[in-house]
């Protein structure tokens, strides 16, 4: 059951990293963090149903969150908002709910360990097909029209803003490559972490996110 559970928790983790805002990896109308969502959801009630009890800090935040989509459901009705808006504005937020899952799974150093290797490896791997992306534009292997338009069609029209036709562009998914680097900057020294440190600050620069240099340079004046 341990083994099934960690390869559910890696799965979830996977997407949640690699996956931008969750429209990314989809089956129908459905897309893989909503069936993670629900299927975690149903796991760990099923688990703290069996163990007797769930955490208090757990049931207080999801009490807190709670109340806060009520009021803010609240308010957008009171104002006239459709249901509709209402709902898409709701949706991503309650993805906060995941906390019930992840509470009952971390519960001990050696599970967020491999939370921040996740995180770090994610993160490079990233880098890394962004800047195989980019030479493959370079090269003339890849033609820029083709790839907006089938990105825009057939992956998610929201997830990636594109800057000029040179082949730049920023990806939702990418802020996790920045937490990533946090990670890398504060691991132990080896030869790998200078390379993924490099590797990850050349393609932050590149994706001309201006955000991301002021957040470091704050950090870490």
């Amino acid at each position: 059951m341990q083994s099934l559970l960690k390869v559910i928790f890696v799965l979830t983790l996977m997407e949640l990293f690699l996956g931008g805002g969750g429209r990314v990896f989809e089956i129908g109308p459905a897309t893989f963090r909503m069936l993670f969502f629900l299927l975690n959801f149903v796991i760990a009630g099923a688990l703290y149903l069996e163990r007797g009890s769930v955490p208090k800090y757990v049931i207080m935040l999801m009490m807190a969150v709670s109340g806060t989509l009520l009021f803010y459901t609240a308010l957008g009705w009171f104002n006239g908002a459709p249901w509709a808006l209402i709902a898409e504005d709701v949706k991503p937020l309650s993805y906060f709910y995941s906390i019930f899952f992840f509470s009952y799974y971390i519960n001990s150093l050696q599970r967020v360990q491999l939370v921040v290797s996740l995180i770090k490896k994610t993160s490079l791997l990233m880098a890394l097909a962004y800047i195989l992306t980019q030479g493959l534009f370079f090269l003339g292997r890849i033609d820029f029209m083709s790839f907006y338009n089938y990105v825009n069609t057939q992956v998610s029209p929201s997830d990636f803003i594109f800057r000029g036709t040179q082949g730049l562009f920023f990806y939702k998914g990418f802020l996790y490559m920045v937490v990533g680097l946090i990670f890398w900057i504060h691991s132990t020294n080896s030869r790998r972490k200078g390379i993924a440190i490099f590797v990850i600050m050349a393609v932050m620069i590149l994706t001309g996110t201006r955000g991301f240099l002021l957040i470091f340079g704050l950090l870490y004046a």
